[in-house]
């Protein structure tokens, strides 16, 4: 089974996908969260690339809803139906890079090399910060119901890999309570609890929330989030 790379979006962008036509070691997945049009119609040159739209409905009655709730307040987001396709439609894979379109890497090599690093690990991100006794006084504990018994783990999710043994311990929770959770604690505490092996490499150091990165800041090894100006990619 071949490892592959998602990337998350409202609606493509071009320079997103030239530069990931140009990788050859990974399958490529694009998320789309608009359908407002036919995006894969819309770019059939870019024949390595899956463009993939998911009507919102289907992922409602999947219960893959509510992951980005108490930021968006929108139940179905990319997010929803990035978790909706790779465990329920498309499982023929060992791990799964996910990236939101405002995440920078210099190219293909970035993964690559965390790859070889990190062969058995089930989630790799940023860091990882516990909440051991389910406490609802920071962060956005208060607003996140988390249906199994603490500990719970939350994460930056804008730059992650997980395996599918991971995303099918999603799908069961799914299938149990009828909903997902904050997709920033989600994958770290699905993870924990079902005592999957979790990884913290240095190269995803750099996945922030909020940060205005300085071009000397940059370099070929690391992933870096946000960068949401497409053209400094470039």
């Amino acid at each position: 089974m071949q490892n592959i790379l998602c990337v998350i979006c409202v609606k493509p962008n071009t320079i997103w996908l030239e530069f990931l036509s140009k990788f050859t070691h990974y399958e490529i997945f694009v998320i789309v969260d608009d359908n407002s049009m036919n995006y894969k119609d819309m770019y059939p040159q870019y024949t390595n690339i899956k463009i993939i739209q998911i009507d919102n409905d289907t992922c409602r009655n999947a219960n893959c809803k509510n992951s980005s709730t108490i930021i968006i307040h929108k139940d179905i987001i990319g997010w929803d139906k990035m978790v909706y396709y790779f465990s329920n439609i498309y499982t023929d894979y060992s791990k799964l890079w996910i990236l939101e379109d405002d995440v920078f890497i210099y190219n293909e090599d970035t993964l690559l090399n965390i790859d070889l690093k990190y062969k058995d690990s089930d989630l790799l991100s940023s860091f990882c910060w516990n909440n051991p006794l389910g406490k609802n006084t920071d962060w956005h504990w208060n607003n996140i119901t988390i249906q199994t018994p603490p500990p719970y783990y939350a994460a930056m999710v804008g730059c992650i890999r997980v395996s599918k043994d991971l995303m099918l311990k999603i799908k069961d929770y799914i299938s149990e309570y009828k909903t997902m959770f904050f997709v920033e604690a989600l994958f770290s505490t699905v993870c924990k609890t079902s005592q999957l092996k979790y990884d913290l490499p240095d190269e995803l150091v750099n996945i922030f929330y909020r940060y205005d990165f300085k071009t000397e800041e940059i370099n070929k090894v690391n992933a870096y989030h946000p960068i949401k100006d497409i053209y400094r990619h470039i």
